[in-house]
């Protein structure tokens, strides 16, 4: 089964439920996924922006998936994309700042986690990101 996640609060998923998750569209939203090798489970978010209104959604799902995987044996990663550029954002909801802030918070909440940022170049329209649960794969798509 697929879980597609469209908006917060965000989602806790592991392989007894789900096979994949996907962040659906990502114009100016941003998709995060934070995944354990060794339990092979992952935390998902899909944020609203330009404003990062959600703030508290960001905060939350980090320190959730920091908690739980903090005496992982395993691998951990941290997904991020999205948060697309098209050129008409003001200043202080502009992408650029917009992903300076999320890269900080991923970097202070998981320090020891493998960090994996891509955001979509200058234009780009939508973007999406899909996790395999059982390998940890992780596909991005444009469109």
């Amino acid at each position: 089964m697929e879980e597609i996640v469209q908006s917060d609060p965000f989602r806790r998923l592991d392989t007894n439920e789900y096979e994949w998750v996907t962040t659906g569209g990502l114009g100016p939203c941003t998709g995060i996924f934070v995944y354990d090798h060794a339990s092979k489970v992952a935390y998902a978010v899909h944020l609203p922006s330009p404003h990062l209104c959600e703030v508290e959604s960001l905060l939350e799902t980090l320190t959730a998936a920091a908690a739980e995987f903090a005496g992982s044996s395993g691998l951990v990663e941290v997904f991020v994309t999205g948060c697309c550029d098209d050129g008409d954002a003001a200043e202080d909801h502009a992408p650029s700042t917009i992903r300076t802030f999320v890269e900080a918070q991923v970097r202070e909440i998981l320090p020891n986690a493998r960090h994996h940022f891509r955001w979509p170049e200058k234009g780009t329209v939508m973007f999406s990101m899909d996790l395999e649960l059982d390998t940890g794969s992780v596909f991005y798509d444009e469109f």
